[in-house]
């Protein structure tokens, strides 16, 4: 740089200044930051470098910069020998240690250092959220999106992707949404979707958001829990472990299921002379799907009978509105009894003003959505829950199932 300045000639101080105090935030940054300033960087000798940057319109100095970063192999050293982020993780580490639900901001002068840092935390299966004034105009309205799908469709790669894109597009035409047109949601539907986006739109199995403000309640049994979801149209029921996390509750889900069995479809069926046996028969064979196989080999130890007491010890979880017709209490009262646990009465946590009158359990899944995204437990979908595999037992000659 010095060089440099001498041949302009500049102050060589000036010069130095920025990118220097760059170096001292963070050496893997300014080498991303200087490497990125030239994509497609195809200079072999020095002395082409000025001809290269005059014919790309990049900076001279740039250009020289980027030619000393060609190599990805010093990036990589200089990440693997990060002291600096080493440090901080190890203060991180430390500092969660004794108050795991405490969160942490980290001030940085430069975006790149930001990017870096959050690239990295997030490698390290740290929730973070990052934030820097660098948001387009038209997009500076929306802080971000929570949307949530039914676990059977988040645990579809494909189906969750088109939801995904659905919450980009809908980003991407906030700041027209005074002004929305036919022809400017298919321009929008047609633009590439910008890379950044992704970082504040995100998609949730509707059980996540649900367990996030189920989590926070007095309630919530940290253990085998099944919920019952009734709405206008599906009945949701789906069986998970909730246990404690580094800052958070975290989840696996054992098994999920969704029928067209909601509060509307039974008054549809009541008046075409379904009886209300058959229709609580249909509801019983959905949790049958659901729990027969979370007891038999997904986790049957959790959800299983003790042989001690000889009772099981799952909670179950009735939410949704069309829980308040009788149907569907006299679906979920034998449940309860089944599973050795009261059914649960939620209260709303305390951070959450709500009527006295208010049904709580009708606004878990908006509260839960409502929270920062490193608030929603992490989950795990049941196609990565694999089942208990039964001992076999080696009886001289022959194997039988124990």
């Amino acid at each position: 740089m010095r060089e440099h300045a001498w041949k302009i000639p500049a102050n060589d101080r000036f010069l130095l200044a920025t990118p220097q105090r760059l170096i001292a935030s963070s050496l893997p940054a300014a080498f991303e930051h200087w490497q990125s300033k030239a994509p497609g960087f195809s200079v072999d000798d020095e002395d082409e470098i000025e001809e290269w940057a005059e014919n790309n319109d990049v900076g001279p100095l740039t250009a020289q910069l980027a030619f000393l970063c060609q190599e990805e192999n010093i990036g990589e050293e200089l990440r693997a020998n990060d002291s600096k982020y080493a440090e901080l993780r190890k203060a991180l580490t430390q500092n969660w240690a004794i108050a795991p639900d405490e969160k942490l901001i980290l001030f940085s002068s430069f975006r790149r250092t930001i990017d870096y840092l959050a690239k990295r935390l997030k490698a390290d299966g740290v929730r973070i959220e990052k934030l820097h004034g660098s948001i387009p105009e038209d997009r500076q309205l929306v802080s971000g999106i929570h949307m949530a799908v039914p676990v059977a469709t988040a645990d579809n790669e494909k189906l969750a992707k088109r939801f995904e894109d659905i919450a980009y597009r809908a980003v991407m035409l906030a700041g027209n949404a005074h002004k929305l047109t036919l022809p400017l949601i298919r321009k929008t539907l047609a633009e590439e979707v910008p890379a950044d986006i992704g970082e504040n739109v995100r998609v949730y199995p509707e059980l996540a958001a649900v367990v996030a403000g189920y989590s926070g309640t007095k309630e919530r049994h940290m253990g085998p829990n099944v919920v019952v979801d009734c709405g206008a149209a599906t009945l949701d029921i789906a069986s998970f472990i909730l246990k404690p996390g580094e800052g958070q509750a975290a989840f696996s889900i054992m098994e999920a299921e969704v029928d067209l069995l909601g509060a509307e479809v039974w008054r549809w069926a009541k008046a075409n002379d379904v009886t209300s046996e058959d229709f609580d028969y249909a509801c019983h064979e959905l949790e049958r799907i659901v729990f027969v196989p979370t007891q038999d080999h997904r986790a049957p130890k959790e959800f299983g009978t003790d042989p001690q007491t000889n009772k099981k010890d799952v909670q179950l979880i009735a939410v949704g509105g069309g829980m308040n017709a009788s149907q569907y209490r006299n679906f979920t009262k034998p449940l309860a009894n089944h599973y050795g646990r009261k059914e649960l009465r939620l209260s709303a946590p305390e951070s959450l003003k709500c009527d006295a009158k208010a049904d709580y359990s009708r606004l878990l899944l908006a509260d839960g959505l409502a929270r920062q995204h490193f608030d929603i437990p992490e989950f795990r979908k049941p196609s990565e829950v694999d089942d208990v595999r039964k001992k076999r037992i080696d009886y001289g000659s022959r194997y039988i199932e124990n």
